[in-house]
């Protein structure tokens, strides 16, 4: 049992206290009461915690490739929007023969060079950079920074581990013009790689 007790002195004509009068009830009730509510309220938070992980885990799974595990082009808007520096730099990868290999082994062996290519790819990625599958055999790496110096260094590193690559690749890579979009930075950086596989395929 809880009990509430409140009292309070009896005062003489002098204001000298003489008695106290107290009042004694049964809180049991309004006791459990609060416990129980303090309970729904401890279960309530601990639901919302779970939605939240649930809600960014189901975001992750939106903006993911399930074969490779890179992001993929919804990613490219969020990527846009988070961008606080005035510039980015993008390099298109597009995988050489690929439909050969698919076509002679079989889209098992394929979904194999992907995944094994993209996990090159990420050998060489800045901790800054994210790494897109733009779909097929297409890669974007996006690079937070207006600068063209880190950009073309990475381009260096992936040309200079070509042999370490499950497949040939070209590569093409475009720094951001003014306030132009990024997909319009991607676009740039597509006609460079085709321009490079153009030039592997006459040489």
């Amino acid at each position: 049992m809880h009990a509430e007790v409140v009292g309070s002195f009896l005062l003489d004509a002098a204001g000298r206290p003489y008695a106290l009068l107290g009042i004694s009830r049964d809180v049991s009730e309004r006791r459990r009461a609060e416990n129980e509510l303090r309970a729904a309220n401890e279960q309530l938070r601990r639901q919302l915690v779970e939605i939240e992980q649930l809600q960014v885990a189901l975001k992750e799974q939106t903006i993911r490739d399930s074969l490779t595990g890179c992001f993929n082009r919804r990613y490219l808007t969020l990527f846009e929007l988070q961008q606080s520096d005035p510039g980015w730099a993008a390099l298109v990868i597009d995988l050489d023969q690929f439909k050969r290999i698919n076509d002679a082994h079989g889209h098992e062996r394929g979904d194999q060079v992907l995944r094994d290519f993209a996990s090159f790819l990420r050998q060489h990625l800045p901790a800054d950079g994210a790494l897109v599958r733009s779909g097929g055999d297409e890669f974007i790496l996006l690079l937070s920074t207006p600068e063209a110096l880190p950009a073309k260094q990475l381009m260096q590193q992936l040309e200079r581990h070509r042999d370490d690559a499950s497949c040939a690749f070209s590569v093409g890579l475009a720094l951001r013009q003014g306030r132009e979009s990024l997909i319009s930075t991607i676009a740039r950086a597509d006609r460079s790689m085709y321009g490079s596989k153009d030039q592997r395929r006459q040489g």
